[in-house]
């Protein structure tokens, strides 16, 4: 045996605290109160809204360290611009201290040696494709660059070593007409390193291929050797097919540097190899006096209009070179002063999630507030004590009741549990009006939670009204819904009346016999009736009332046909007769109506319903779009009007249809 009651309960408030408590480090999502160190090196992550290909990042092409130097080989997006070329635009931590450095141009242009794969599962488009995005990266890069090109399949062929003639390397280009054979990868970079000269800067080999390697005598591991001990980047535009082996290019440049570019788009060749053709043009070697010895991490910042990049790679502390190991990770902000005082804490990048600031923080103290609220409404519950055997059923039926009532008198102190309560009824669900509430409270934080993991606190104060739009509409979906079989089913009532009357009952008797003989809604509303009428309400106003909750003027017909008999006589079995002829009637000119009027209430569904498929599939292929839009105050602009126009024309439609007989 134990105690049970609704009153005053500190345990219950303490627990919904601990429970928002609990709560809110659960909805915080992974990683976002925590920072992610940057990408794997030269990886192109398309998911990442913060790593969007190889022009909106700076890379460590190599590390070149010494007792008494240390010289970074950067290569910056030619997006730049100009900024580059300023020495305060660069900065380098080195084992978390700032050091001097001296920034130079790459100076002397490096050899390029472009690897096409002409195996046969590139033949047809991906080949035309391939083969104009060569033609563009010949005619982009540096004129002081040498170029020479090598095509693969079971073999390689070498078209043009590398050379500054551009006539005879597009020449070569047009030659290149069919694709066969398997794929000798390891083969062609082989082959391209040693093709290209180690000068001024690290050489580079841009190879294009849609296959993992499947032909050829040459291992990966014999690749990276030659690629590393002739001191060559390797840029690769991966096609992501079922063939495909991107682990395997991206482990070869993990040791040699560069990037791994994947896309399953052949039209994306073009771009890819342009913003190639810009960053092998844009290098920089960043030297300077190691800051300490022994292994640790060297952070290189460069500033930007709008931005500052960051990168990071790793210091041995001895003496040799060897690829680097960082990419970077843009920061959004303000422009970029044109001298850094400091670069910004770039021990570590953000992470994923960017709403893990104040408006992340805002979303979670509004849900722990609300969840500390409910605790409050249950702590000022109204005392009843008795004794009980207490199960956990019975517990959380009780708090369910104390939760109910708390939030009953709050609704009736407001005066809105009248309009609630006739709602419910309308609608035929059997809750109160603070359960009522506490669905919404409850539906509301879910939504809330929700769409904040899922897209960030901006979409979540988007959706904030759609608990409430959703609790209406289904008040008013089930309203309606009863409201037209209750009207349909009135000519059916009128008859069982009228069969009653002539039976020789009473009309009070034919009311009864409708309450228990007749489907909901309709035995619902007269049982009602009956109960009124025999607490000594009049008749005919009860049944007004059932007119106004059910929006049915037949119904007040009904009534004032018994008004009239009440006064002048007459039989009123013949009165409802006539009466459920006339409503036959109008139900057979409404269905017609209805019929008629069908197509356009369709054409509104579907107008309302194609731009909202639309925007979420476009954010579904291209979320960048959308975030750009979202972003930009008139992207915010044209949305609002975009919704307001959409409101207004499907409202327009709805009236326009919405025929009055």
């Amino acid at each position: 045996m134990g105690v049970r009651g609704t009153g005053p309960r500190l345990p219950a408030a303490v627990a919904a605290l601990a429970l928002a408590l609990a709560l809110v480090p659960a909805m915080l999502p992974a990683g976002a109160d925590a920072q992610q160190l940057p990408p794997a090196p030269g990886v192109s992550d398309p998911a990442d809204p913060a790593d969007q290909g190889p022009d909106s990042q700076i890379q460590i092409l190599g590390v070149e360290e010494s007792d008494s130097s240390v010289t970074l080989d950067v290569s910056v997006p030619a997006a730049f611009g100009p900024l580059a070329a300023v020495d305060g635009n660069f900065a380098v931590i080195d084992g978390g201290q700032r050091v001097d450095l001296t920034v130079a141009p790459l100076g002397a242009a490096v050899d390029t040696m472009l690897v096409l794969d002409t195996s046969g599962s590139m033949e047809g488009p991906a080949l035309d494709a391939a083969r104009a995005a060569a033609r563009t990266f010949v005619r982009t890069v540096s004129p002081d660059t040498r170029v020479g090109l090598e095509t693969f399949g079971d073999s390689v062929a070498i078209l043009q070593e590398p050379t500054l003639d551009r006539a005879s390397l597009l020449a070569a280009l047009d030659g290149i007409t069919t694709a066969d054979g398997d794929t000798a990868l390891w083969d062609a970079l082989v082959t391209a390193a040693d093709l290209v000269g180690s000068g001024t800067g690290r050489a580079s080999v841009v190879v294009l291929s849609d296959g993992g390697n499947t032909a050829g005598t040459a291992t990966q591991a014999e690749a990276i050797e030659h690629l590393r001990s002739r001191s060559t980047i390797l840029y690769a535009v991966a096609v992501e097919s079922r063939e495909a082996d991107l682990a395997a290019l991206q482990g070869t440049v993990d040791q040699v540097g560069g990037q791994v570019l994947a896309t399953a788009d052949i039209g994306q060749f073009e771009t890819l190899y342009t913003e190639i053709a810009g960053r092998l043009a844009n290098r920089y070697h960043l030297t300077f006096a190691p800051a300490q010895q022994g292994t640790r991490t060297a952070v290189v910042s460069v500033a930007a209009p709008g931005e500052v990049v960051t990168a990071q790679t790793t210091l041995h502390g001895g003496t040799g070179t060897s690829p680097g190991t960082g990419t970077a990770v843009p920061t959004p902000g303000a422009d970029a002063p044109t001298a850094m005082a400091a670069p910004p804490p770039v021990t570590s990048t953000p992470g994923r999630w960017p709403w893990s600031g104040s408006l992340f923080w805002l979303g979670n103290g509004s849900i722990f507030a609300a969840l500390t609220l409910l605790g409050l409404l249950v702590a000022r519950s109204t005392p009843q004590v008795q004794l009980a055997t207490v199960t956990s059923a019975d517990r959380v039926a009780g708090l369910h009741a104390q939760l109910g009532q708390a939030v009953d008198r709050m609704v009736s102190r407001h005066d809105r549990q009248r309009r609630l309560d006739a709602r419910l009824d309308a609608a035929g669900l059997d809750l109160r009006p603070g359960e009522l509430v506490l669905i919404w409270i409850v539906a509301s934080l879910v939504t809330l939670v929700a769409v904040t993991a899922l897209a960030g606190p901006a979409l979540s104060s988007i959706s904030a009204p759609l608990p409430t739009l959703g609790v209406m509409f289904v008040l008013r979906y089930r309203a309606g819904r009863r409201r037209r079989r209750f009207a349909d089913q009135l000519t059916a009532t009128l008859g069982i009346m009228a069969n009653s009357l002539r039976a020789g009952q009473s009309l009070r008797q034919a009311v009864e016999l409708v309450a228990a003989e007749a489907p909901s809604p309709t035995a619902e509303q007269f049982h009602r009736i009956h109960f009124e009428i025999r607490v000594g309400r009049d008749l005919t106003e009860s049944m007004r009332d059932v007119g106004r909750r059910m929006d049915n003027p037949d119904m007040e017909w009904l009534a004032q046909a018994v008004d009239i008999h009440r006064e002048l006589g007459g039989d009123l079995t013949e009165i409802l007769q006539n009466l459920a002829a006339t409503l036959r009637e109008r139900r057979s000119v409404a269905r017609q109506v209805d019929a008629l009027s069908a197509e356009g209430r369709a054409t509104g569904w579907v107008l309302l319903a194609m731009p909202i498929v639309l925007f979420l599939f476009s954010w579904w292929r291209t979320p960048d779009s959308i975030g750009r839009m979202l972003s930009e105050p008139l992207g915010r602009v044209l949305l609002v009007v975009a919704v307001a126009g959409m409101t207004v024309g499907h409202l327009w439609i709805r009236r326009l249809v919405n025929v009055k007989y």
